[in-house]
């Protein structure tokens, strides 16, 4: 299972409004005063943070999934750059 660090409330106007990743409350694991125990050995986490790893993933494989998501989406924002300053 790989686990979202976001918690959303499931309960505020954004999260109505499907808009979970704009929470007004929304929490992070591992950011003080949020979500203590990112380095435990065991953890609970809301339902809606997991997600299930497919048997044809490693667990490398998925370590950097969401790393790697958010590097694409940026690349895609910035659009092409080939001969740009930068």
């Amino acid at each position: 299972i790989a686990i979202d660090p976001a918690m959303p409330c499931w309960s505020c106007d954004q999260c109505m409004a499907g808009r979970s990743h704009t929470c007004r409350k929304l929490r992070f694991l591992g950011c003080p005063g949020q979500a203590e125990g990112c380095l435990s050995e065991l953890l609970v986490m809301p339902e809606t943070s997991c997600y299930p790893i497919p048997d044809s993933m490693s667990m490398d494989e998925a370590v950097v999934s969401e790393p790697m998501a958010i590097g694409v989406y940026a690349a895609k924002l910035a659009g092409p750059v080939r001969g740009a300053s930068v």
